[in-house]
């Protein structure tokens, strides 16, 4: 039912041409159907060149991750950072578009590992700002038939949205292309029921991410990955299933992913293992 892909961030950071020219022909060897591309800094991958690659080995791109670290934010910043993080999420979906990927997605509204405290005042304010910045980037992505999905994260990478029912008051009143993108990884950290959480996002859901409980393979942990399904086949989800983990190899990656020991015997059998289990789940 659902094409399954990978982020390219479970071998290498940055994820530019060269990253790409090795990998996509060995994640087609694997067996995946799609690849998730994330955009580290403009520029890192050509969307032409990367749109002939994965169609020369039979995979489709799944989606573009935003990235956002320090000096990218729509909230609570200086005029000039909020006009170039627009300028940069306009990029993303630019370069979506051009590589046939349906959705942006990722922590758009604030760098990872920005954190302050908010009165519901202030907080208010801040999704109001967030409403407010984003809205040429949707109308853009309305424009290109991209979707943005807007991740939360768990509380110690963001204060701003750490749950679904959080995301869906941050993105109400914008266009229809922005919606959320589900990361497995948070929700097993922040929702008191996941499954329940996941049935709120409902219609909202953009893309879809997955990884085990530790950040390793889907299946090597203790989420309910049957019960996650049943409930994303009810919301009428159609899109690619994702599994987003890192490298250790690149210390900027692994420090901001909290990446301190293996994960699984070797990152190729990360995604493989998850690989091999979610066909068996899914059928």
């Amino acid at each position: 039912m659902y094409a399954i892909g990978v982020n390219p961030w479970v071998w290498a950071s940055p994820v530019d041409d060269k990253a790409l020219a090795e990998l996509i022909p060995r994640i087609a060897a694997f067996g995946f159907d799609a690849v998730e591309l994330p955009i580290e800094q403009p520029g890192d991958w050509d969307p032409v060149r990367t749109r002939d690659l994965l169609a020369e080995h039979g995979l489709a791109a799944a989606g573009v991750c935003a990235v956002t670290p320090p000096g990218r934010d729509l909230v609570d910043a200086p005029a000039a950072v909020v006009e170039s993080t627009v300028a940069y999420l306009k990029e993303c979906v630019a370069n979506a578009a051009a590589v046939g990927a349906g959705c942006v997605g990722g922590p758009v509204y604030a760098s990872v590992g920005r954190t302050w405290r908010m009165s519901p005042t202030a907080r208010a304010a801040c999704y109001a700002d967030f409403r407010r910045a984003l809205t040429p980037v949707a109308e853009q992505a309305a424009e290109c038939g991209v979707s943005i999905g807007v991740e939360a994260l768990n509380r110690y990478e963001t204060s701003v949205v750490n749950t679904i029912e959080q995301t869906v008051e941050l993105i109400d009143g914008l266009p229809s292309s922005v919606g959320i993108m589900i990361d497995t990884y948070h929700m097993n950290i922040e929702e008191a029921d996941p499954y329940a959480a996941l049935a709120v996002a409902g219609r909202h859901i953009k893309h879809v991410q997955v990884s085990g409980t530790n950040r390793g393979a889907p299946g090597a942990d203790h989420f309910d990955w049957p019960r996650f399904f049943t409930v994303l086949r009810d919301t009428g989800y159609q899109g690619a299933i994702c599994i987003e983990s890192f490298t250790a190899e690149n210390e900027t990656i692994a420090t901001a992913a909290a990446i301190w020991r293996p994960l699984a015997p070797s990152q190729d059998r990360l995604a493989t293992d998850g690989l091999r289990y979610l066909r068996e789940i899914l059928g």
